[in-house]
């Protein structure tokens, strides 16, 4: 998903590489992703959320909070699929992927 402050519009793509946020649902809490996003914005004006499988409803949630909270306006979300390999199977596996 991406969003912008309430000021600003699209930014270049140089600037959305640098502010993209890769939420993992495992890896850290869910506040330090808010936290995080509202760094972002404060640098870049602009953030990127994006996320693979079950961690997409933890990117939908943080995004609730910022917009919910003033922080942001959602600009577009874009979902599409990805094969990835799993290595224990050794097979393709299909996973959805939100950003």
């Amino acid at each position: 998903m991406t969003m912008a402050s309430n000021e600003i519009k699209q930014t270049n793509n140089e600037n959305t590489k640098k502010n993209r946020i890769q939420v993992s649902n495992t890896k850290k809490p869910l506040f330090f992703y808010v936290n995080l996003a509202k760094r972002y914005l404060q640098q870049h004006k602009e953030v990127e959320l994006s996320a693979l499988g079950m961690a997409i409803t933890t990117v939908v949630t943080i995004s609730e909070i910022l917009k919910n909270n003033g922080f942001v306006n959602e600009k577009s979300i874009v979902t599409s699929s990805i094969g990835m390999k799993d290595p224990a199977k050794g097979c393709i596996v299909h996973k959805a992927r939100v950003s």
